[in-house]
Parts: structure tokens; sequence; C-alpha cells
């Protein structure tokens, strides 16, 4: 039964069905979602289908699962963990030789390339495209030599669905949905994995926040979670209701972000204050002492 306590957009969100965005502040609830719709999903799915639920970190992807077997709930052909991992288990391990010959299993994950990985490649690559895949034979050289290069792994995902039929009647016989947190940082290559596994069949979830970005430095970007929310072909559903912080903190929070944020009322004791300061250093700090202590 659906719980009484969630929101309106938490329950909106839980019950849609189609491809979705959920556009979720900090706080808000998010993980609790994710859950529910796994939940409910497959609930109704047969025997060997599940979903893919894609988190940033492994202890989010072992706590969305803890939270989804609970009551005894069967996640078992489910996929829960990195995005990393599930191109590894479910697409480059199974179905790579098809194409590049080798045993895929036995291959070394490599962090960073040393100068001689380097020499394979036609130009230096910071965040690999399916793209660069294709028109450089240095990354199948290197899987050759027995590695596989962990920043190029959706890319290479991506390369196999768009080479093996084998792969895409796998992909799509186990899995009907998926779900990718975080969206805001997601890198080119992984926005387009996604995007190719909606175009499948798949049903997509994407949950992110686009002021929440901070992994640009490694490729990642907003602009994918935007275009989604721009996208006529997904639901755009914003969860904003923060229930982890005082009101008072969600608003200066809030106002932060946006200088026409209208702030809300509230009758409870204020928690963060505005307050403008002159003087030197040492001045400063009685003043913030003295109100400290006026607030105590």
């Amino acid at each position: 039964m659906m719980s009484t306590s969630y929101t309106s957009q938490q329950i909106e969100a839980i019950k849609y069905s189609g491809n979705l965005v959920i556009a979720a502040c900090p706080g808000s609830g998010k993980t609790t979602v994710v859950k529910e719709k796994v939940r409910n999903i497959t609930l109704t799915l047969k025997d060997h289908q599940g979903v893919i639920a894609i988190s940033f970190t492994k202890k989010a992807s072992f706590e969305l699962k803890r939270k989804c077997k609970a009551e005894g709930h069967n996640t078992k052909q489910s996929f829960f963990g990195t995005i990393d991992k599930f191109c590894l288990e479910e697409i480059i391990f199974p179905f790579l030789s098809q194409l590049w010959k080798g045993r895929p299993r036995e291959s070394t994950i490599i962090d960073k390339l040393n100068n001689k990985q380097k020499g394979f490649f036609r130009e230096v690559y910071k965040y690999p495209t399916v793209n660069d895949i294709i028109l450089d034979n240095g990354f199948k050289l290197l899987y050759k030599q027995g590695y596989l290069w962990i920043e190029a792994l959706p890319a290479l995902a991506l390369y196999i669905l768009n080479k093996s039929e084998s792969a895409v009647r796998y992909i799509k016989a186990k899995f009907t949905h998926i779900f990718l947190d975080e969206y805001q940082d997601t890198s080119k290559a992984q926005h387009h994995l996604f995007m190719k596994l909606v175009e499948l069949g798949l049903i997509g979830t994407a949950v992110g926040d686009v002021n929440q970005s901070i992994y640009n430095f490694r490729g990642s970007s907003s602009d994918y979670l935007r275009e989604l929310l721009s996208s006529k072909f997904f639901k755009k559903i914003y969860v904003d209701t923060n229930h982890r912080c005082h009101i008072s903190i969600n608003n200066y929070a809030s106002r932060l972000l946006d200088p026409y944020f209208s702030i809300e009322d509230h009758q409870e004791e204020c928690r963060v204050y505005r307050l403008k300061l002159t003087g030197d250093y040492s001045e400063i700090s009685k003043d913030i002492s003295e109100m400290a202590l006026l607030h105590k």
C-alpha cells in the first residue's frame, strides 16, 4: 500500500510507468522513490526478467539493493551497481569476444594508461566516445594486450550494442527498465549508453539535480540531465521538498541558488541568519560570538 507520508510529487513519480526524469533536490527522498518504483515493477515481471539500477557509488548501490530486497522481495534477476560494473558484467564480458575474440573476463581493468599503452592510440583521450573506438584501433590493441581501460567501458559497451545482435537480444530479454541516479554527473558516453538502452525498448528513469554537478573535471556534465528535462520523450517530475534540513536552512540554500526564490514562511525557530558586519577580523569575531550567545 502507498504510504500516506509520501508527498504528491513522490507518489506521482512512483506511479508513473513511462520514461521519466526526476529532478530531485537534496533530502527529497529520491532513493525511496526509486526503491518503490523498482519494487512495484519487479512484482509484475516474469521469472527471468529484472531491472537495471545504476548508482554512482558501490555504497549507494548496496543500500538501494538492500532496501529493495526488504521483506523478502526478489531482486535476483535485477542488476544493482555502478555503470562500470554494468558495462563489464552484462555487456563486455559476455559479448566482446564475438567482435574482438580473446577472453574478456581475463582482462585486467586499468584506471590509467602507462606510456607504452598510450602509444597504442592515435591521439590522447580523456573520456573516449564510441566514435573514438570505431576510428582508433588502439582500444582493440590494448585489449589484445590483456587490458581494458576503465574510462572507455561505457563507450565500449555502446560499441558492442551497436555491433552485436546477440547482445541486444540478451539485454531486451532480461531487462525491462533502467534507472540511473546522479544523472547530473553523467558523461557523454554514459548518457549515450542510457539513451541506447531506452531506444532498445527499456523504460528509462533518470534521477538528478543540475545544482549538484561536481564532477565536470572527470568529463561529466549536467547538460545531459538538462537535455532529458527538455525532451518530449521523457516526463518531468520535480521532487523538491527537502525532508532532511530545517526549513530555514532550506530557504537560505534555495535563495543562494536563486535570488528570486520565494521564501517559505514557517513558525519554527530560525537556524540560519544573515548578518552584515563591518570592522576587522577581531571585531567581526566578537560580534559573531555575541550573536551566538544570544541565540543559545
